[in-house]
């Protein structure tokens, strides 16, 4: 009874160290060609593995049988020959190393590994757990490359995760070295307890992209609504103009007749007022970024905020819309909710510039404040109630600026004055 959990110890440390090759072949090819297929092949070599080293239980034979098996697991996925071959010698060369480090760690605290099959199992679980736990913060790494916001807040997860679940692998094999049902249950526990572990990060760190996924698809829908509000809103005001020009044209006619000159100039200010120029909408070749534009000026409008806006466009844009529009609607409502506690009027107002030529596409927002900007290092941290309602955070503009290859220069005191200056500067490719 004693050999067969034993040896339902190794088969289950096993199947784990299959699951672990899973992971790392996920984190270096793209989708296998057929996910199903690509399960049922890590399962045959799995049991191909595990009979070879019931029959043999010798080393050579078992580096041979498990690098050929890495190999042809490889061909679920797409890639170059070299790249196989790499990764096949790779992937048993990460559990040689893992497994010489546990060797190491064991002699140093006088566990005989070599003689005691308890602790040669809990040697080659650690091994697995080892290399498992670096594929796994590697991938995960490399999920949040660009949330750098959320980086730090993984960086302290992973930390704890790794400490709880190496200290209990350290533990353990002197609770369970006299008694092998107590063994299996700690190998089962310790490697459900690191699966689970990560997963769940993993489900944190999806979650956190679905949730800025979702307010850029909010942010768009929005400009398309604005957009066809604004369309229907001129469209009202053409035929209001084409309703009355009659009646404008001839009181103007006579006013000049008359020679009331300055009545006639009069007038002619008050239909200019009518007419409303201001509400000429921003139009380049680029819907997109008219639709932001336009919806943040508007919005600005509302709130009896002046705009001075520039735009300047002389090459097509490379840069995906999803990219400027979270920037320039970010930091637009940014420039709105400084300026509107501001009762002057003559400083209700802010600056926007953005231009697309000689490969560049900038942005640059200048706008007055009354409330001292709140820093965290070179992080602004945002005063607003409920940020998740509020934009996505300059945290992400500065993780799409940097993603791009751009920069960002910010001066909260520009030329001494309480006056919130941002530039942003990204290659357009």
């Amino acid at each position: 009874m004693e050999e067969r959990i034993i040896q339902a110890s190794f088969f289950v440390v096993g199947a784990f160290s299959f699951y672990t090759i899973f992971r790392l072949y996920s984190l270096i090819f793209k989708e296998p060609k057929k996910k199903w297929i690509t399960i049922v092949s890590f399962i045959i070599g799995f049991f191909i593995s595990t009979t070879v080293w019931y029959l043999q239980q010798e080393s050579l034979p078992m580096m041979i049988t498990n690098i050929v098996i890495y190999f042809f697991l490889s061909l679920n996925y797409d890639a170059k020959m070299s790249k196989r071959i790499i990764l096949s010698l790779g992937s048993y060369g990460l559990f040689m190393l893992s497994e010489t480090l546990i060797v190491i760690v064991f002699k140093i605290s006088n566990m005989d590994i070599l003689n005691n099959t308890y602790f040669q199992i809990w040697g080659s679980l650690l091994t697995t757990l080892t290399a498992y736990v670096v594929v796994s913060a590697v991938i995960q790494q490399k999920a949040i490359k660009a949330q750098s916001y959320y980086k730090a807040r993984h960086a302290v997860f992973l930390c704890i995760i790794i400490f709880i679940i190496f200290g209990i692998s350290f533990v353990l094999p002197y609770i369970g070295q006299h008694n092998v049902a107590n063994m299996f249950i700690g190998v089962v526990a310790l490697i459900f307890t690191a699966v689970f572990l990560f997963v769940f990060l993993d489900t944190m760190i999806v979650e956190s992209q679905e949730r800025v996924a979702r307010t850029e698809f909010e942010m768009q829908s929005k400009l398309y609504s604005n957009e066809l509000d604004m369309v229907k809103e001129y469209q009202y005001e053409i035929k209001t103009i084409r309703h009355n020009i009659d009646h404008h044209i001839q009181t103007l006619n006579d006013l000049l007749n008359k020679e009331e000159y300055e009545k006639a100039k009069a007038y002619l200010q008050g239909l200019t007022k009518v007419v409303n120029v201001n509400l000429t909408p921003i139009i380049t070749s680029i819907p997109e970024l008219d639709s932001i534009l336009n919806l943040k000026l508007s919005q600005a409008n509302q709130m009896s905020i002046q705009v001075n806006s520039t735009v300047k466009v002389e090459e097509a844009c490379r840069i995906p819309p999803q990219s400027y529009i979270s920037i320039i609607g970010n930091l637009m409502d940014n420039a709105i909710e400084a300026v509107e506690p501001i009762v002057e009027k003559a400083k209700r107002k802010f600056d926007i510039s953005v231009g697309i030529l000689k490969g560049i596409f900038f942005i640059e927002i200048m706008n007055p404040y009354l409330a001292e900007p709140i820093k965290e290092g070179v992080r602004y941290i945002s005063t607003k109630g409920d940020k998740q309602e509020h934009g996505i955070g300059l945290a992400h503009v500065r993780d799409i600026v940097e993603r791009r290859g751009g920069t960002i220069e910010i001066d909260d005191h520009y030329l001494g004055e309480q006056i919130f200056n941002i530039k942003v500067l990204l290659y357009n490719r």
